[in-house]
């Protein structure tokens, strides 16, 4: 059976923060369904192509649409039309994913962490992933090529800025970005600015390191719960022919790429410096590394994996 699989974008227009989520998983839909069988809506006009699917999938977070959510489910019990969800956001929105899972025949959540919290059989654990158009590019031939030694994009944390303070004079004696919209670390390499998803690949891509750090902050829910998967940037990075430096901080990355191999997971400060300054020289193990990570990207971490993750689970309600 061909199966028909509406994606509503539950974000109003402007308000989502990361906007080419939903289009990566569009492609990965359509690569895996066909794009005859793969569609996206806003929850404002998807009433009228219920009754030309076979199942329904709300991807990203509820916090907008909570009213629109239940009255969707309603009208999808009165039809027998499955309703999933693949929230993007646990576990900084979980109180409000475990008010209205009720509404939903399966729940996957992005984070690890959070899956015990559901209390319930009908849920399970979906990273996000890479792209394979924007996020998986070729090692780099020439070094000449390479624009950075080292390279982070994204936001500022306490924890990332006191790291970065500490790996100052070594960063300051390379050829160092960081790049991110909130930054107030004082130093020459530091850029703030917001840059689109495929222009920070691009500068993954033309790094010789790329630094992995985590993120530490007041959690926003009720539960306390501290996030265990990685987001997104980690599996995008990996398909960009590049060595990841990890932070001793986020032990779940082990899980889908291995350390030595297809990362290099740092035990504390002095080894992210002896790691920085071995790589950046060592050619040979850079490429090795950064090969072993895109083939890992490629055959693991894509949307499409996860797309046909949720595939073959929606096939299993409608069978």
């Amino acid at each position: 059976m061909t199966l028909r699989l509406l994606i509503i974008n539950p974000f109003p227009p402007n308000k989502n923060p990361n906007p080419h989520l939903i289009n990566y998983v569009r492609s990965a839909a359509s690569r895996v369904l066909g794009s005859n069988n793969a569609y996206v809506a806003r929850f404002t006009d998807a009433i009228p192509h219920l009754r030309e699917s076979d199942a329904v999938l709300i991807f990203g977070s509820l916090a907008y649409v909570i009213r629109e959510t239940r009255s969707l489910s309603k009208i999808c019990k009165r039809m027998n039309l499955p309703l999933y969800y693949w929230s993007t956001d646990d576990p900084y929105e979980i109180d409000t994913n475990l008010e209205n899972r009720d509404c939903f025949d399966w729940i996957w959540t992005n984070d690890k962490a959070s899956v015990a919290f559901y209390d319930m059989e009908k849920v399970e654990h979906l990273p996000l992933a890479a792209d394979p158009k924007a996020h998986c590019l070729p090692f780099l031939n020439e070094e000449s090529s390479y624009w950075h030694d080292s390279s982070f994009v994204g936001v500022e944390f306490p924890n990332r800025r006191e790291l970065l303070e500490m790996l100052q004079p070594i960063l300051e004696a390379l050829e160092t970005t960081i790049i991110g919209p909130n930054w107030t670390l004082e130093a020459r390499f530091v850029k703030k600015m917001k840059i689109s998803n495929q222009e920070a690949a691009k500068i993954s891509n033309r790094s010789r390191i790329v630094l992995n750090m985590g993120r530490s902050f007041d959690f926003a829910n009720t539960r306390g719960i501290v996030p265990s998967t990685p987001g997104p940037r980690t599996f995008e990075v990996g398909g960009c022919s590049t060595v990841q430096l990890v932070t001793w901080d986020q032990p779940e990355i082990e899980e889908y790429y291995l350390p030595g191999e297809e990362i290099i997971f740092c035990d504390g400060l002095d080894e992210i410096e002896e790691q920085i300054l071995a790589l950046v020289t060592d050619r040979e193990r850079r490429r090795a590394i950064a090969e072993s990570s895109f083939k890992r990207t490629m055959s693991c971490h894509l949307y499409d994996h996860r797309m046909q993750k949720i595939v073959d689970r929606i096939g299993t309600f409608l069978h």
